[in-house]
């Protein structure tokens, strides 16, 4: 691939690189050539027969062959980078990764943050990550460089570490710039069949989500929010919405290694945290009908969280209005030490 591929992605970049300087273009399908964009007609789209398929998952629950992802988590404690670079290191060795057989081939970290290279070679080396296919990119032109770094390796995955330091948009709050610089981006990901993903800020309330416009999250094809749960400090319960259909889960860090821990296996008190989080100002009896859990259990859950100050009554006691309590530490159980 790559000696047949060198002229179309410098075509290509130029292209990219034009449109991150101007406006965004529609991102072209695979399945016919960028340079020479047409209408396709159905009969010749199902000539594909991988269209009618999901995803193919590069990284199992993270990063998809030509889908751009989104990880968003609180900057220092959501344990965004790390969680990634677990991945993209099984990548480099087609490894297991939550259960899961990953797509081997070359990665590419995009330090955006300018992170110090002894924070992402220990993180790299932790996790087993193959020397030879790991490859970090500290850019100093955004996309330019981005595209530069796509001629010199040929990722199969790229990490952009974080998304708000990658691209600059004046107002990053207005829904009017954030396509312009996205787009790229996205067609990186289906003409070039890589998987992108971009780790960004999650808010610091308590009902969570992503920083800055909404244009954000309805560019990308799948948001993965990242959350502490408040009773394991190795523990991560991530929410999902994409554009095919996904779950949430949850992942706990043992050692230097990720388990996946689905839904039906998480803690009482992460399931009411959870509920909370959701539907703030909710009573003893909404959060009963919202976990399904036996009435008793969860009231010594609520008493619990609420002498542990992860959540307080808002209400009073003849109404009660749980919410959680923005900051809540990761633990609980005064453990101070963060692995991720």
């Amino acid at each position: 691939m790559e000696a047949s591929s060198t002229a179309s992605i410098e075509q290509f970049t130029d292209a990219l690189v034009d449109d991150g300087e101007a406006s965004g273009t529609p991102a072209p399908s695979p399945v016919y050539d960028v340079l020479a964009p047409r209408v396709h007609s159905l009969a010749e789209l199902l000539q594909h027969p991988e269209l009618l398929k999901p995803p193919e998952a590069i990284a199992p629950r993270l990063a998809y062959r030509g889908r751009v992802s989104m990880l968003v988590g609180r900057e220092k404690l959501g344990g965004k980078s790390t969680l990634l670079t677990a991945a993209v290191a099984a990548v480099t060795r087609g490894a297991l990764f939550l259960g899961e057989r990953c797509a081997p081939g070359k990665v590419l970290w995009v330090s955006a943050d300018q992170e110090h290279a002894s924070e992402i070679t220990q993180r790299a080396v932790r996790f087993g990550a193959d020397p030879d296919l790991f490859h970090v990119l500290w850019p100093r032109e955004g996309f330019a460089d981005l595209m530069k770094a796509f001629e010199q390796t040929f990722p199969v995955a790229v990490v952009i570490d974080t998304l708000a330091n990658f691209v600059r948009v004046e107002d990053p709050h207005s829904s009017g710039e954030w396509p312009r610089v996205l787009m790229p981006l996205l067609r990186t990901a289906r003409d070039l069949q890589c998987a992108v993903v971009l780790s960004h800020h999650a808010v610091k309330g308590a009902d969570g989500g992503y920083r800055d416009s909404t244009a954000i999250g309805a560019t990308v094809d799948l948001i993965l929010e990242l959350r502490p749960d408040t009773t394991n400090l190795a523990r991560r319960n991530v929410t999902a919405i994409g554009r095919w259909p996904v779950s949430g889960f949850a992942v706990e860090l043992i050692g230097d290694r990720y388990e996946l821990i689905q839904g039906a296996e998480l803690s009482l008190d992460a399931q009411v945290l959870a509920y909370l989080s959701l539907n703030p100002g909710s009573s003893k009896k909404a959060v009963r009908a919202g976990v399904a859990q036996r009435a008793e259990e969860v009231d010594t859950v609520l008493a619990r969280l609420l002498s542990r100050g992860a959540i307080r009554n808002a209400g009073n006691d003849h109404r009660h209005a749980y919410e959680v309590v923005q900051g809540t530490p990761a633990v609980l159980n005064g453990d101070a030490e963060v692995p991720f």
